[in-house]
């Protein structure tokens, strides 16, 4: 039988989104392959992060809780999955979120066992006795196909943000087996001091719905409106890179190749001409509305719903409508 063992990957004692998504690719594809889906877990204190990890569908989960794991030592982490996945016998696919520390392990871990590599896959499937991996190419104006064959070692990288989290759900059972830590003297080249996670103002990956502005928006003062008719619609604020770049707005609510992907069900964008940087971040979105001046703006050419109106006129009409 298959096996895909997805690499949990933590932060501030949390289970990052993106190992959800994988998770979600993960059970997808065990279908088609009549596979059994296991985890492994590094870290330290990390027994009910184990325990939780079976409620998202893992059957079986490999834990590594020891203090040596307290930060993101990589070379620690390759050598004990590496140790690890020598347990199981191919077919086998590894996979981890393509963040930067999957993107750090998997192609150490595929060189290691002279393996084939999906490298920041959106999509991962079987046709016949292939497994397909879509990954997005020239800012996601093409898209190439990866193949390898579905019966030996696969690693792959999954792109986060095209592909919903697993939810958990507690009628689930299965086991948590501990494992020991396997590191060489030749791995210990760092000391671990601290670890210090930069702190994000928002999380707009999570957000349901998304007002974003652009350089159109015209200003930082008039980004206030943004942030209103964000607040009256429940949703959070988004922002082009033009606007991330003029300090109208924090890097934490930009939207596209060098900020974030978005699937949000509602997406609203006001004075973004729609540059293919920031439409590959959120052209996805289950709802597009675009208001601009310009008729000719690429925007206009993923959107469900336009206006042709200036967004200084539309959104105070919009916000009379929400207050009543």
């Amino acid at each position: 039988m298959t096996n895909i063992l997805v690499i949990i990957e933590v932060a501030k004692g949390k289970i990052m989104g993106i190992t959800k998504e994988c998770l979600t690719v993960a059970k997808e594809l065990s279908k088609d392959l009549g596979a059994e889906i296991e985890g492994v877990i590094l870290g330290q204190g990390i027994a009910d992060l184990a325990d939780e990890t079976i409620k998202y569908g893992v059957k079986k989960v490999h834990k590594v809780d020891d203090a040596q794991f307290a930060g993101t030592n990589i070379l620690y982490h390759t050598r004990t999955l590496e140790a690890i996945i020598k347990q199981f016998t191919p077919p086998v696919i590894i996979m981890a979120g393509a963040s930067l520390y999957g993107q750090e392990i998997i192609p150490r871990l595929a060189a290691r066992f002279n393996s084939a590599m999906f490298a920041s896959v959106n999509s991962l499937s079987v046709e016949g006795e292939n497994l397909i991996g879509i990954h997005p190419l020239f800012e996601e104006k093409l898209l190439g196909t990866m193949s390898a064959d579905k019966d030996q070692l696969n690693f792959v990288t999954i792109l986060g943000g095209n592909n919903p989290e697993a939810e958990i759900d507690e009628t689930l059972s299965g086991e948590v087996t501990d494992f020991s830590a396997v590191i060489s003297d030749s791995d210990k080249r760092e000391i671990f001091v601290e670890e210090i996670i930069a702190k994000v103002s928002v999380d707009i990956t999570k957000a349901k719905l998304i007002v974003a502005g652009g350089r159109g928006v015209g200003g930082k003062e008039k980004f206030a409106i943004i942030y209103e008719a964000a607040k009256a619609l429940g949703g959070e604020v988004g922002a082009s890179r033009a606007a991330v770049d003029a300090d109208w707005v924090p890097y934490d609510h930009e939207i596209g190749q060098t900020g974030k992907t978005i699937t949000p069900d509602f997406y609203i964008g006001l004075g973004i001409s729609g540059a293919i940087q920031h439409l590959v971040g959120m052209r996805n979105s289950k709802t597009i509305i675009a208001v601009n001046t310009d008729e000719e703006a690429p925007m206009l050419d993923v959107a469900h719903y336009a206006i042709i109106a200036d967004l200084h006129e539309v959104l105070p009409e919009l916000l009379k409508k929400i207050r009543g």
